[in-house]
């Protein structure tokens, strides 16, 4: 099957990560990137906003390629529908990803069972121990255990995942070089470290946002076979993740409340009330995840009790023994240093007279929402245009900063690139 990387960039940049029009663009094109492209390009589709028929004219191949490399030098690995590696789970949902942006092992994504589990960000003791007892058995097999890397259940998900020598897939709510929540930054770097992978559909530097997590969990459930509620109340999101593997055909499990008039466990038990499958063991989970058409090693696995031996005392913990965690890979330490160098020279842009500073004219409302980089190559392109390198040079930003910044720009509307390479503000 070919893979047009750069195409399905450029859809993604022109019409952003979960858009619904590009999907219906795609499947009309039966996901013919070249065609989609064609019909985007030229304005032909009468449901494309000005925004995205302004980007459409504005974003050249330059650019792409820039980015392209960009992810390459970032140690991102794109994978694109077409891609012969896309999950074919997530084939199936409703929209499905154009480009997923992989950091780590973007190998074997669809090569085993897997099983997303999510649950509170306020876990109880119970609800860490279960996941514990749950987790680590299944991940000893062979499934590969997916979760959002939010704190609470999320974090111990992943960390039993990785206590028992498996493989771990998070989706965070934001790009895969940032870090949300920051107190995971430890928990990142051994994820990637154990041969795991960080996923997301977003652009590789863009920040957690609320409006994303509904789709977020739309993906991680869709890339599973199943999916585990830990723990849930009321209006916890694990329900909307459960929801949408209901959807979408998946067998949903759920821990039966240790306590049923805790508020922790309310999601839990309208899940089970509504069909939901209450889980007692791991076996229960296992019955599911052998049956799929890449079980076949974990069913082997299955059948050596030595896999499973759960020692008793363990069982009844309260609380997982805690583990020391390595220290952050260096390509993390990366993503906090061009930061302060960019404070630093906001200041310097920020300090010269008005007459010398055209970029005190711009909006500064317009500019608030934007990252320091891109406040600091927006206010220096007012000044002079410049292509990417001068930029770099000028104000001491890393290569891979100063060009994600740059693009950001660019399909945001702030700038412009000529044919010539220079960089204009709009």
């Amino acid at each position: 099957m070919p893979n047009n990387v750069n195409t399905w960039l450029w859809l993604t940049m022109v019409m952003k990560p979960n858009n619904p029009r590009l999907g219906k663009i795609l499947a009309e094109c039966g996901y013919n990137a070249a065609k989609a492209g064609v019909i985007i390009r030229d304005g032909r589709e009468p449901t494309l906003t000005a925004g995205e028929i302004s980007r459409a004219k504005a974003i050249r191949l330059g650019t792409v390629r820039e980015f392209a490399a960009f992810c390459g030098k970032s140690g991102i690995s794109i994978i694109t529908y077409e891609s012969d590696n896309y999950p074919e789970q997530l084939r199936k949902i409703e929209n499905p990803p154009a480009v997923l942006f992989v950091l780590g092992n973007a190998e074997g994504l669809d090569n085993a069972p897997l099983l997303t589990v999510v649950g509170t960000r306020n876990v109880s003791e119970y609800g860490l121990a279960v996941t514990d007892y749950l987790v680590k058995p299944l991940a000893k097999a062979g499934a590969v255990i997916v979760s959002g890397m939010a704190l609470g259940t999320d974090k111990a998900v992943h960390g039993a995942c990785l206590d028992a020598g498996g493989r771990t897939l998070a989706f965070p709510g934001c790009g895969v070089l940032e870090t949300h929540p920051a107190e995971n930054t430890e928990l990142k770097a051994k994820i990637l470290e154990s041969g795991g992978a960080i996923i997301s559909e977003l652009l590789p530097n863009e920040r957690a946002s609320s409006w994303y997590f509904r789709r977020r969990d739309a993906v991680m459930a869709g890339i599973s076979h199943a999916a585990l509620v830990i723990e849930a109340g009321k209006k916890s999101g694990s329900l909307v993740t459960a929801e949408y593997a209901k959807n979408q055909g998946k067998t949903v499990f759920a821990v039966p409340p240790c306590d049923i008039i805790s508020g922790n466990f309310s999601g839990n038990a309208e899940l089970i009330r509504s069909g939901a499958v209450s889980v007692f063991d791991f076996s229960d989970i296992a019955s599911v995840l052998e049956k799929t058409s890449k079980g076949a090693d974990f069913a082997e696995k299955l059948r050596n009790p030595a896999n499973f031996a759960v020692n008793e005392e363990k069982k009844r913990e309260q609380v997982p023994e805690k583990q020391k965690v390595p220290e952050k890979q260096a390509v993390l330490k990366k993503q906090k240093a061009p930061k302060k160098r960019a404070v630093s020279k906001e200041k310097q842009i920020g300090e010269l007279p008005a007459e010398q500073n055209p970029a005190k004219a711009l909006d500064e409302s317009a500019l608030s929402e934007l990252s320091d980089a891109q406040k600091l190559i927006v206010k220096a392109l007012a000044e002079s245009p410049e292509n990417a390198e001068s930029v770099m040079e000028k104000l001491g930003l890393e290569y891979s900063v100063a060009i994600e910044a740059l693009i950001l720009l660019e399909v945001n509307g702030f700038i412009e690139r000529g044919n010539d390479g220079v960089y204009r503000v709009k």
